[in-house]
């Protein structure tokens, strides 16, 4: 029989499409023919209960409401301590606030347990105290604590009490998933149509307040002969919109919305640079430059002690500035704009260390050897 695995998290790829959901995703997907793989989540929109999706069994409850992002459920609660009884690990994802008080309530400490530390509370200071106690229970629990890169390790006051408990696992990526396809070459061509000659650079991502796209915009005031293209869609649409127009960049910055991986392919394909100016550590590893890096983008990003520091490698795989500087992102910009030998140095680089540091594969397999560790130490002292 194989070892029942059990993900806790708010929400679920699909339908969610977001960073943590479709890495939970491709965890349970890489990893279902070697564990029997159970996701624990909130319904959301979707109507809660069973389903398999791909081999991996999803279990959805009902929830009552959302407070600071979190769901609101007793039904998690009750669900999770019925769950637990049959899983011989479970798999937390910080942060998700709701998984830990339904464990505080549902007497786990039986069940081995490890978690991947995707991000600290940064913005909601009102939830980050309220959920101390609850976190803490959680992580003094675990025998294992995946931060996703050595720069958070490092970075993160939560994770200083826990060294000896951390394992670093970079989040990965299916690379061979970004490759040009007939279909994706029909967008690059409209996406060059519209450049008219110009430079191409984008941007893909929630339209969020960490990811620093007011300074981003404001460099492309100072970056003649090139278009950016922003690609995503999220509560600051409104915002940028009016810095748009305030600024008279409309021919010069486009905002295209949320795009098929299809057509983000053709995007990234069309571009010749990536740029991520997020600002706040909220921005733990930056996926979508790991995505671009995969289409042998050059990056440029800011400067910010997570893993966007250890994703893009100054010098190597791209050009990294201090953050909430326009002044500095119009600089780096031009500088590989205007250098093609430079570009293509970086691009070589950027996808070679996508493929070796950032693949689901590489992910998986480190993965693996935590949960066996894991399941190796709760024999040994149970």
């Amino acid at each position: 029989m194989k070892p029942r695995i059990l993900h806790l998290y708010k929400d679920y790829y699909p339908p969610v499409f977001g960073g943590i959901e479709q890495t939970i995703n491709r965890m349970a997907n890489g990893l279902k023919n070697d564990f029997d793989v159970s996701v624990l989540v909130c319904a959301g929109a979707e109507k809660s209960g069973i389903v398999d999706i791909d081999g991996v069994r999803v279990i959805r409850t009902k929830e009552m409401g959302r407070f600071a992002s979190a769901p609101l459920s007793t039904d998690f609660i009750r669900v999770l301590s019925k769950e637990i009884k049959s899983a011989d690990l479970i798999h937390l994802h910080h942060p998700n606030p709701t998984s830990d008080f339904a464990l505080a309530l549902s007497g786990f400490h039986s069940k081995p347990a490890v978690m991947t530390y995707h991000s600290d509370i940064v913005r909601q200071k009102f939830s980050r105290i309220l959920v101390a106690p609850f976190l803490r229970h959680s992580m003094d629990h675990c025998s294992v604590i995946m931060p996703t890169s050595p720069d958070y390790a490092e970075s993160s006051q939560w994770l200083q009490k826990y060294k000896h408990k951390l394992e670093v696992i970079p989040l990965g990526i299916n690379i061979d998933e970004w490759q040009e396809t007939a279909e994706s070459r029909v967008f690059s061509e409209s996406i060059r149509q519209q450049a008219n000659g110009r430079h191409i650079i984008c941007f893909n991502g929630r339209l969020r307040y960490y990811k620093g796209l007011p300074w981003l915009i404001e460099a492309m005031k100072s970056i003649p002969d090139t278009i950016l293209f922003i690609s995503g869609d999220g509560p600051m649409r409104s915002e940028i919109e009016n810095q748009i127009a305030t600024l008279s960049l409309s021919d010069s910055v486009r905002l295209i919305g949320s795009l098929s991986h299809s057509d983000l392919v053709g995007l990234l394909h069309a571009s010749e640079l990536f740029c991520m100016p997020s600002h706040l550590r909220s921005e733990a590893l930056g996926i979508s430059m790991i995505e671009a890096m995969a289409c042998h983008l050059p990056i440029v990003s800011c400067d910010i002690p997570t893993g966007v520091r250890y994703v893009n490698i100054n010098g190597e795989t791209g050009l990294r500035v201090p953050p909430s500087n326009a002044a500095a992102l119009a600089d780096a910009i031009r500088r590989i704009t205007q250098d093609t030998a430079l570009a293509k140095q970086f691009a070589i680089a950027a996808h070679k260390r996508a493929t070796e540091f950032f693949s689901e594969d590489v992910m998986n397999r480190h993965l693996e050897q935590v949960y066996v560790k894991a399941l190796h130490i709760n024999k040994r002292y149970k």
